[in-house]
């Protein structure tokens, strides 16, 4: 019975010695290849864990600073380490380059001449010394600089841009009075004294259009006046706005535009047409009575020529004026833009109001 308990003691016994003897290199082998794969993995991948010298440690810094550009890393931990030592250095090289160029090219400017880097010694030297300048400014310091001339030399080459002055508004004066109340020669007398203004009259421009064989709306123009009817606004006003644009081609800015408007119509299509193109500085009224106005109308129409200066048309023109352009005067007097002036006197003493009131709307 023991024999053959030997013999299997025997045969278990022995082939386990042999077996693990012949994979023990391999196990060593197998564990050896992965610890070495795992360190290369680290130190390649795993910057992080690697420790480079301590930031005091300039001589260690520098020669690692200079294996940047003399020796090739081998891992991405010692390429790191070179970087960052070399980062030390050039900061350090920067500012002091940066200091040494202040130090002796500084700025040219008054703040830097009391607190720039060549000034401090004196600065220094002030709070023990009485003779030097005080340490802060006590007084305001200035440069003169020629800006004209500067600006001179900017301005062909295009680095400055002036921007182009806006247009200049025109402005009007409505001259309103009753027919024949003295509009024109008071107009007429403005324009001969005062060198910016220019007298425009509506019915002189209806007129001219209604003898211009190509206007269109000529024949239309010169049925209404004999009716002593107001021509269409629109009509009007464009006839006034081509007129104020060719004088203001000869230098002229102030208009003076007499019998307009005659109407509310007329007064809303001005601010509809023209609106804030123009600026209004009011009326300039001219009163008299219907007996004077039809007298100076029959003897001017003995030598103008005029159609519409008869008896009949004179009283149609007076009704309309009452009827249909007294509420512009009223209108315009509400907002206290009406300059009213008596027609009857003599020629020379309206003459005399008028220009006082030139003066005052000039200001």
């Amino acid at each position: 019975l023991k024999r053959p308990y030997a013999r299997t003691s025997v045969l278990i016994s022995q082939p386990r010695p042999l077996k693990m003897s012949m994979l023990l290199p391999r196990t060593v082998a197998r564990r050896t290849a992965t610890s070495l794969r795992q360190h290369l993995v680290s130190r390649r991948c795993l910057g992080d864990t690697t420790r480079g010298p301590d930031i005091t440690d300039i001589p260690k810094n520098f020669k690692l600073a200079c294996d940047f550009f003399t020796k090739d890393a081998i891992s991405y931990g010692e390429f790191k380490q070179h970087c960052v030592s070399l980062r030390l250095f050039a900061f350090v090289g920067v500012t002091a380059g940066c200091c040494v160029a202040l130090f002796f090219d500084p700025p040219k400017s008054s703040y830097w001449q009391r607190y720039g880097i060549t000034f401090w010694p004196s600065h220094l030297w002030g709070l023990f010394s009485n003779k030097s300048g005080p340490l802060f400014l006590t007084e305001k310091v200035s440069h003169e600089v020629d800006v004209p001339a500067i600006v001179g030399v900017l301005i062909p080459r295009g680095q400055i841009v002036v921007p182009s002055a806006a247009p200049q508004k025109p402005k009007v004066l409505f001259v309103l009075g009753g027919p024949g109340a003295g509009k024109g020669t008071q107009c007429s007398q403005i324009c001969e004294n005062f060198n910016e203004w220019s007298h425009i009259s509506a019915g002189d421009c209806l007129r001219e259009e209604r003898t211009n064989p190509n206007s269109k709306d000529g024949e239309l123009i010169n049925n209404i006046i004999k009716e002593g009817k107001i021509v269409p606004s629109e009509i009007t006003v464009k006839l006034l706005v081509s007129a104020m644009t060719a004088q203001m081609k000869t230098g002229k800015s102030c208009f003076l535009i007499d019998g307009f408007p005659r109407s509310l119509e007329n007064m809303n299509t001005w601010e509809k047409v023209v609106g804030d193109d123009a600026e209004c500085l009011g009326v300039l009224f001219y009163t008299a009575t219907e007996e004077a106005m039809e007298q100076r109308l029959l003897g001017r129409g003995a030598t103008s020529g005029r159609v519409d200066d008869n008896i009949e048309s004179i009283k149609k023109r007076f009704r309309t004026y009452m009827t249909e352009t007294m509420p512009i005067v009223e209108t315009y007097a509400k907002k206290g833009m009406v300059y009213s002036i008596d027609g009857m006197p003599a020629p020379d003493k309206v003459w005399a109001k008028t220009s006082a009131t030139i003066n005052k709307i000039q200001g």
